[in-house]
């Protein structure tokens, strides 16, 4: 198979495990599905083939697919990398360096849902994502703003 002549020379080309991830879900090949789809997300934030808006796309529908392995197996195939996947690519202290508590629905039917994980996926590649297309929106820490009293003007 030509995808995976790709990965042995280039383990990091995810377009290729998309791919194969995709093939398997549909052969209904769970386990082999959910190892390309999470090689997906560890190598998205050091792909820099894509633009950031393709990039985002792939790992959203990615993560789509992987809830609904997560699903289909009645949790029996995590739905994220596991601490020892992360591990084996070197993630952890990317990972370590990054965490937030975070409130998110997701609409298995809709892969923009997935749009705020995709984000923490790619890493430092979300930034240079337009600001209107930006889904992860951490609220600034409120600052007291000090009140300016306008000076009236006299009567006379």
């Amino acid at each position: 198979m030509c995808l995976r002549i790709f990965l042995l020379i280039d383990p990091g080309q995810i377009e290729s495990h998309f791919t194969l991830g995709g093939f398997f879900f549909q052969m209904k090949e769970y386990e082999k599905a959910a190892y390309h789809y999470k090689q997906l997300l560890l190598g998205a934030s050091d792909y820099h083939v894509l633009s950031p808006e393709n990039l985002r796309e792939m790992v959203a529908i990615g993560l789509l697919e992987l809830f609904n392995i997560y699903r289909y197996t009645d949790g029996e195939i995590p739905f994220l990398p596991t601490g020892k996947e992360l591990e084996a690519a070197g993630k952890m202290d990317e990972i370590e360096g990054n965490i937030m508590e975070l409130e998110a629905e997701i609409f298995p039917e809709k892969k923009e849902s997935f749009y705020p994980f995709a984000g923490m996926c790619m890493g430092a590649q979300s930034k240079e994502l337009p600001g209107r297309l930006r889904t992860l929106k951490i609220a600034k820490p409120k600052t007291k703003k000090k009140k300016r009293w306008k000076k009236q003007k006299k009567k006379k």
